[in-house]
């Protein structure tokens, strides 16, 4: 009985001591979590506190992996005096010195030679055979030509009759040189000149004629009364007007074909006033302007993106005959020495130019062949004026720009040391282009001279800049 009482009194004394241990253990669990849910909460804040921390617009990289960027990094340099470029415009027009009319010489019937007759659009070789031309001569001609030769013969056997006299009357002189003065003896001689050269012209009249009668007489043997003379090309050129084709009767002076040297360009410029304060400018840049307007080829900081392979220089040739109506500028011709064309980039001039890739001969820039009709824009770099204002600016390799959501960016490099590289974006507005440089506005504290600029894999910083802002997020 005793024990079972002293059991009854142990099993109530260690319950409570069993309990007092779960309560114990439970709350030290508790406290443990609650801990744990303040040291992740305290790291949460302090990466808040570094994304608030971080500066919109750079972007630190470690050293070794901005090397793996293969980063390049060129100092900008300043431009003394930049001044806004005037604009001009103008189109190509017909060139009447590259303009060549064929004519027949005589009456005839064309007749094509060795080689197949041009069609239009044909480039021609200067000195080329283009083919002949069967002369018509009738009965009233070759009567004609009979009449010519009889007087030619009279006028010989004239002139050969005074020959003999003046050269028998010299001979006399000369035979009594010892009575005659020398006056007398060498007004003689003259005259026997004299009428030694009328006959040799008399004779080469006469030779003239007969051999004109020749070749109808040696042709009429055939019974027909036609003779041929080759026609051959007097410049070189494109083939733009074709009138005559073999078969075909033409007068004498009539058009066969037309030829145009596209490669010697003939452009109207119509030059604003401030352009002219010091007379037209004596070479022009040019370029061709597209079929889509530079405002609707997309968004961009600048619309004056052409490449310098696009240009050509013009150099003045004469003022236009008229002001232009529509706009009220003086007209400007300017002329361009254009080179045959391959492939779009022009060689040297030769009698037989490359057609480009676009089977065109002459210039052709971007696509474009520069032909009458053809619409183009230039820059004018003007002196400064008494009203001229200059705008700082610097000048950054053509790698170091870089477009994004339509505004230019380039990245400068703020700070490097052998753990880190920090470099910052910059917008910036673009005046221009001067060779293979951008010109830049200095109107950004950031940018300016002898500043180091990022001139190559500037696309791969914007996209670490992007994949940082990924990671926060």
């Amino acid at each position: 009985m005793s024990l079972r009482i002293l059991g009854i009194c142990l099993k109530w004394a260690v319950l409570p001591a069993l309990l007092a241990a779960l309560l114990a253990g439970g709350y030290f669990i508790h406290q443990a979590a609650r801990d744990r849910l303040a040291a992740q909460s305290q790291a949460g804040d302090s990466n808040a506190l570094k994304k608030r921390e971080r500066v919109p617009g750079e972007i630190t990289l470690k050293a070794d992996y901005a090397a793996g960027l293969f980063l390049e990094v060129e100092p900008a340099r300043s431009v003394e005096a930049w001044y806004e470029p005037v604009t001009v415009y103008g189109q190509v027009v017909p060139n009447p010195l590259a303009s060549v009319e064929v004519r027949s010489p005589f009456a005839g019937t064309l007749r094509d030679g060795s080689a197949p007759w041009p069609r239009p659009g044909q480039w021609v070789k200067a000195g080329s055979v283009l083919g002949w031309v069967d002369i018509r001569v009738g009965p009233q001609d070759r009567l004609e030509l009979q009449n010519k030769l009889n007087q030619a013969a009279q006028t010989h056997k004239g002139a050969l009759d005074t020959l003999k006299i003046k050269q028998a009357h010299l001979s006399r002189l000369e035979n009594a040189s010892q009575t005659v003065s020398l006056r007398e003896l060498e007004e003689a001689r003259v005259d026997f000149n004299k009428a030694k050269t009328e006959e040799a012209l008399a004779k080469s009249s006469v030779d003239l004629w007969q051999e004109a009668l020749r070749e109808i007489d040696r042709v009429a043997e055939r019974k027909s009364s036609i003779w041929s003379q080759v026609l051959k090309m007097p410049a070189a050129g494109e083939v733009i007007d074709l009138v005559g084709k073999p078969g075909t009767a033409v007068e004498a002076g009539g058009i066969i074909l037309k030829l145009v040297d596209f490669r010697k360009l003939l452009i109207r410029l119509d030059l604003p006033p401030e352009a002219l304060a010091k007379g037209p400018p004596k070479t022009v840049e040019l370029i061709a302007l597209p079929k889509i307007p530079w405002g609707l080829r997309g968004a961009r900081n600048q619309p004056q993106t052409e490449n310098d392979s696009q240009k050509i220089t013009a150099h003045l040739l004469g003022a236009g005959p008229a002001i232009n109506p529509a706009t009220q500028f003086a007209a400007y011709f300017y002329q361009v020495e254009a080179p045959p064309s391959k492939n779009g980039q022009g060689t040297h001039p030769t009698d037989e130019p490359e057609a480009s890739a676009t089977g065109e001969v002459g210039l052709v820039t971007n696509g474009f062949a520069w032909r009458p009709g053809l619409l183009v824009k230039g820059l004018l770099r003007l002196p400064p004026g008494p009203n001229g204002k200059s705008q700082e600016a610097v000048a950054v390799p053509s790698g170091a720009l870089l477009y994004h959501q339509g505004r230019a960016l380039v990245y400068v490099q703020k700070s490097k040391d052998e753990k880190a590289v920090t470099f910052a974006r910059c917008e910036v507005q673009v005046l221009g282009r001067d060779g293979s440089c951008w010109i830049i506005a200095a109107n950004n504290a950031m940018l300016g001279d002898q500043v180091p600029v990022v001139i190559r894999n500037t696309q791969l910083l914007l996209s670490e800049e992007f994949k940082l802002d990924v990671d926060d997020d």
